[in-house]
């Protein structure tokens, strides 16, 4: 049991002990103690006494200390090695707790990977990619003590990759970025990490530039609240009760402001952008608005030039 479970848990570095407390984990544990227990029964039923007299005391402990590590080693051992593709096949016992193995760490991942996915997108929700790339990664190795140097290193060329990549948005890569920390240097260190320097990463929301385009001269009583219903509509992602949470907070949020005559109609507009496109996504809001088109323009608005550009709003691009 003592043999599965450190393998286990050198093989999930974010939270090694958590892992135990999973099904696949359990079975895996169990199957390395029904192998000792089997290699036990042997060696009792046959005599088995490495020179020991029946009468001494430590007969037994002998043979459970037997049993124990010559099972670990027979069944992690291999006759001889080949080539299947690319990857290097044991064939001999070891090759039945390979298989076992494997097929461990897929559950395990799969059962883990709604936490972590909750987890990274609670501690790095609203943190900038381009503020932490360098800080956070620096600050969470610094927090770490015994942190191999090797590791950091090979963290940092992956972050540099990461910022390369043309087609993700900042936000996806700060997941991206949160998920290769964790699985370093921990949840708790990297929440703590943010929390140290949080108001530093933190980076005000922005309306890209090809939504705020289509955002001139609309009008706000008239896209209020048609454009959240558009919206709810073509949005296609979680549950429709996630769906319906969303715009229902987005209309209470909103619905406050047709009450503030201080607040004019572009304002207004900004507001009701930027509050549907932190539910719904800036793809589901531009496609909203294109939707739409001049059915919730302002009377009498001319049509935007081809290739016109405009100047971003406070917040924007």
């Amino acid at each position: 049991m003592a043999v599965g479970a450190s393998e286990l848990i050198g093989r999930y570095r974010d939270a090694p002990f958590h892992t135990l407390w999973t099904p696949a984990a359990g079975f895996y544990v169990a199957i390395n103690a029904l192998a000792a227990l089997a290699a036990f029964i042997l060696i009792h039923r046959f005599k088995v006494q490495f020179g020991l007299a029946d009468s001494d005391p430590n007969l037994l402990l002998v043979q459970a200390m037997v049993a124990g590590f010559g099972s670990m080693a027979f069944f992690r051992s291999s006759l001889f090695t080949i080539k299947v593709g690319d990857t290097d096949v044991s064939v001999g016992p070891g090759i039945f707790f390979q298989v076992l193995l494997f097929a461990t760490d897929r559950a395990c991942d799969r059962q883990r990977a709604s936490r972590r996915t909750a987890l990274v997108t609670s501690i790095m929700n609203g943190v900038s990619f381009s503020a932490a790339r360098d800080a956070l990664p620096s600050f969470c190795f610094e927090l770490m003590q015994n942190l191999p140097s090797v590791e950091a290193q090979r963290v940092r060329q992956a972050v540099d990759g990461l910022a390369t990549a043309q087609n993700m948005r900042d936000a996806d890569k700060a997941l991206s970025l949160g998920l290769m920390l964790m699985n370093v240097v921990g949840s708790s260190v990297l929440q703590e990490a943010v929390r140290g320097i949080g108001a530093r990463l933190q980076e005000p929301a922005k309306i890209e530039l090809a939504v705020f385009n289509k955002l001139q001269d609309v009008d706000f009583s008239k896209a209020f609240p048609v454009l959240v219903e558009i919206c709810f509509v073509m949005s296609k992602f979680g549950t429709l009760e996630e769906q319906e949470k969303a715009r229902d907070e987005v209309i209470a949020e909103i619905k406050r402001l047709t009450e503030n005559r201080n607040l004019d109609n572009d304002t207004k507009v900004v507001m009701l952008a930027l509050s549907l496109q932190q539910r719904f996504g800036d793809g589901v809001l531009e496609a909203a608005l294109t939707q739409l088109g001049k059915s919730i323009k302002q009377a009498g608005a001319p049509p935007p030039a081809a290739g016109a550009t405009a100047s971003p709003a406070p917040g924007g691009t």
